[in-house]
């Protein structure tokens, strides 16, 4: 029997979209740059949902039920640096296996003070700094120049930083110089006052594989994730 200008019967049937996995390893090192063995209890969280998993005892993991797009993954465990994973794009034609991801033991140590000013020729600017501890090894300040007159200095929105800051093996202080034309290159005036926050540092000797840094995709600006708070900020002027 035909029906003339009954409406088509909508189908019920759906068709479910795939679902994807994500996979990978992590690592952790102590301050004193010695590897966890036990690399379990790392949460690994797909950022914006209630997705997650963790590692286990070889530090591996898989998470799974993740539709196509694009995506963040945060890497969170107590007492060790986060890190996050910028642009995971997942399309279903390619391995979603990630490189091994390395959280660093958040540092032990604190900056104290710094204090900031030009050297006698004003080609200088002299940072002297000090930590809350003395340690049997080499340790690391990073410092966050900016031209805000803030309390402190957003580790992922500055104008220029530098890793260059060691204090040596059974000190607590140590003492860098940066050339004011460096300054310059990198978007400070003449006469400008500059603000610059000190932290410490995880060994920064060990991330040649890249984990402990990331590209801020908003503005592209190197994000460090293995420093420790609070920050010690100071300021100088610039000569003209």
């Amino acid at each position: 029997m035909i029906c003339i200008g009954c409406n088509p019967v909508e189908s019920d049937i759906r068709i479910e979209e795939p679902l994807y996995t994500i996979s990978g390893s992590v690592k952790l090192l102590r301050e004193d740059n010695s590897i966890e063995i036990i690399k379990n209890g790392v949460i690994i969280n797909q950022v914006g949902t209630n997705n997650s998993t963790n590692s286990d005892s070889s530090g591996k993991w898989t998470l799974k039920n993740i539709p196509k797009g694009v995506y963040t993954l945060s890497f969170v465990k107590s007492g060790f640096s986060e890190f996050r994973y910028f642009n995971i794009v997942v399309d279903g034609n390619k391995s979603n296996d990630l490189s091994q991801i390395t959280l660093a033991q958040i540092p032990q140590f604190t900056v104290n003070n710094i204090e900031t000013f030009l050297t006698d020729d004003n080609t200088f600017v002299q940072i002297n700094c000090s930590v809350s501890k003395y340690a049997s090894q080499t340790r690391r300040v990073i410092l966050f120049f900016d031209k805000l007159n803030e309390s402190y200095i957003n580790p992922q929105i500055y104008d220029f930083y530098s890793i260059d800051l060691t204090i040596p093996a059974n000190e607590n202080s140590g003492v860098l110089k940066i050339p004011i034309q460096r300054l310059i290159l990198n978007g400070f005036s003449n006469g400008s006052k500059v603000y610059v926050a000190a932290y410490g540092i995880s060994r920064f000797e060990a991330t040649s594989e890249g984990s402990f840094v990331s590209q801020n995709p908003l503005n592209g600006k190197t994000i460090f994730w293995n420093y420790s708070s609070p920050a010690f900020v100071s300021f100088f002027l610039l000569p003209n």
